[in-house]
């Protein structure tokens, strides 16, 4: 794969991650496309041009269609790094996805059904 060196300087840590999200992907066209329709027109070009930082609701649309990898506070930090330089990992963030039934597991007789043969529970 070819690396391209452009000159111009990276305004901040969270453009440089996001062209890498950007470029990265299949696509990477479809992947502009699909964050100007969830941030606005023109507002990619002007995030990795530095001259606009997001708003706390824009960063998190960011987040969530990059799935972390790009955060609002990112957007913030200046970075050493060129535009061909790839990114430090990130850990993954503390937040899990639900176990299945796991919240079913507290006082579970709440929710298990009567047994046929059972009489129904009496409302107090």
């Amino acid at each position: 794969m070819s690396l391209m060196y452009l000159i111009a300087r990276v305004p901040n840590d969270g453009a440089h991650r996001l062209a890498w999200e950007i470029g990265t992907r299949p696509i990477p066209g479809n992947a502009i496309r699909e964050l100007e329709l969830l941030i606005g027109i023109n507002a990619v070009d002007r995030l990795l041009g530095g001259s606009l930082t997001p708003s706390r609701s824009e960063g998190a649309k960011i987040e969530r269609w990059s799935d972390g990898a790009v955060r609002a506070n990112d957007f913030y930090q200046p970075t050493a790094l060129r535009w061909g330089d790839k990114p430090s990992e990130r850990k993954p963030s503390g937040w899990r996805m639900p176990m299945p039934g796991r919240t079913a597991q507290r006082d579970a007789s709440r929710f298990r059904r009567p047994l046929p043969s059972e009489p129904l529970p009496r409302l107090a």
